[in-house]
């Protein structure tokens, strides 16, 4: 712990000074163009006065060089055309030069541009008609700034560093004095961890012993919630699958208990009975789907794959359901990503997450699936237009039979285990999954997989 303090602190002085720097930077860099735009716009106004790009240039030269001497700036001044009638450093003169600050400065804009550790202010020189005769330039390195800058950093760097190790020194010497409680508290919980899961570590201070007791009881009720959970998971799959089963009973009884039934009706009876049977066998498979991801010697087939034609090979098979509901199905991508995977398992989590867009979407809404990679990863992400869900249902959504709405899950067709498959799918790529959604906006879920796949 002591040891992390200290990481802390120093990674604080690093980033502090480098906020510190960029900060003093951004200032003097603020208050040269400033000063820089004074001086453009004094010398523009004395061209014009004095009428120099009319009347030649020789006392202009002279006073550009006073002015470039005594303010260290060096000044051009250019005509209508972009021609260099003077440049205090004599490079530029009589030369063209036509840039896009030019154009603007041309066009009776000013603006300024850095080149790497100079800035450069482009002023307009506009006569009494309002038109534009030509341009200055003003430009002024930022050596010495930087310098000044740098130095005041490393005086508070190293300060700050003296103050540190000053700190250090005293924090360790006071830990070794104050925590040794430490130990007895953990041999308590080594007592607790033989498996007395209901029992509590008693908390009677307010100090680091508390928050590690705390921990350790938040521990044990999350097991608890766990041991929970598989009950009421059980109980779900024994609904779920008794559901089905007990509209085919009734169903079924209805047929036998009548006389003279029409065959329309019959006709409309079996119509359930297979939509129900269809019902069970897709909750059958998907049950089956995640008993084989929950595997822990799961082994993955892992092969680099295209993800951009995987995709679109999705959005091709989902694309009859979308049309059903005039439904967009939109793919964007600006480069080609490919990545170390198990393709029955990728498809899976994608699958479920762009068909859950369309289930749950109004129709003549969108779903628009990205594909994007960095330097490791790959990011996927899935928007919908669709009813949104509540932002308390998010940290349950991933919950095996979980329902935001369990009379519209059941009336789109859905298990209520798709989102339980990704998660498990894009977690065994060593991956993440999480979710945006506003209600009558639309939700977002954003997926990231590594790139290639790290031997064990």
């Amino acid at each position: 712990m002591t040891l992390v303090y200290i990481f802390i602190y120093f990674s604080s002085i690093l980033v502090f000074s480098n906020i510190l720097y960029t900060s003093l930077e951004i200032y003097f860099s603020e208050e040269k163009e400033v000063e820089l735009k004074r001086y453009s716009n004094y010398i523009s106004r004395d061209i014009e006065a004095n009428g120099y790009l009319h009347n030649g240039s020789g006392e202009l030269k002279d006073d550009l060089d006073n002015i470039s001497d005594i303010y260290n700036i060096r000044v051009m001044v250019l005509d209508y055309q972009g021609s260099v009638i003077y440049d205090t450093q004599r490079v530029e003169n009589n030369k063209l030069l036509v840039n896009e600050e030019i154009v603007k400065a041309l066009s009776d804009k000013e603006s300024i541009k850095y080149v790497q550790d100079v800035v450069n202010v482009f002023t307009p020189i506009s006569n009494k008609t309002g038109a534009v005769d030509g341009v200055v330039i003003v430009s002024s390195s930022l050596k010495d700034i930087y310098a000044m800058i740098t130095v005041i950093q490393d005086i508070i760097f190293n300060l700050l560093i003296i103050i540190g190790i000053i700190v250090a020194i005293l924090y360790i010497y006071f830990t070794g004095v104050f925590v040794k409680p430490l130990h007895e508290l953990l041999k308590a919980i080594k007592n607790i961890s033989k498996g007395h899961l209901d029992e509590k570590v008693d908390i009677k201070k307010n100090d680091e012993f508390a928050e590690l007791g705390k921990a350790f009881n938040q521990m044990t009720d999350r097991l608890y919630d766990i041991d929970q959970s598989r009950s009421e998971f059980v109980s779900n799959v024994s609904h779920e699958l008794k559901t089905p089963l007990s509209s085919i009973k009734v169903l079924t009884e209805s047929l036998l208990l009548q006389d003279n039934v029409p065959e329309e009706l019959y006709k409309e009876f079996l119509n359930d009975i297979n939509n129900e049977i269809d019902r069970q066998t897709a909750i059958i498979n998907d049950l089956l789907t995640l008993v084989r991801l929950d595997e822990k010697e799961k082994v993955l087939n892992i092969t680099k794959l295209n993800l951009n034609e995987l995709v679109e090979k999705i959005l091709k098979r989902l694309q009859p359901l979308a049309e059903n509901r005039n439904i967009d199905l939109i793919f964007e991508t600006n480069r080609q990503v490919e990545a170390d995977i198990d393709e029955m398992k990728i498809t899976l989590a994608i699958s479920n997450l762009i068909e859950n867009g369309i289930k749950y979407n109004r129709d003549r809404g969108k779903v628009i699936v990205t594909l994007d990679a960095g330097h490791d990863e790959a990011f996927i992400t899935v928007t919908d237009t669709g009813i949104g869900i509540p932002e308390d249902h998010f940290d349950k959504l991933f919950q095996r039979f979980y329902r935001v709405d369990k009379t519209r899950d059941r009336a789109t067709g859905g298990t209520g285990l798709g989102l339980s498959i990704a998660h498990r799918s894009i977690l065994l790529h060593k991956g993440s999954i999480s979710l945006d959604s506003e209600e009558g906006i639309g939700t977002r879920f954003y997926v990231t997989i590594p790139l290639r796949r790290q031997k064990v």
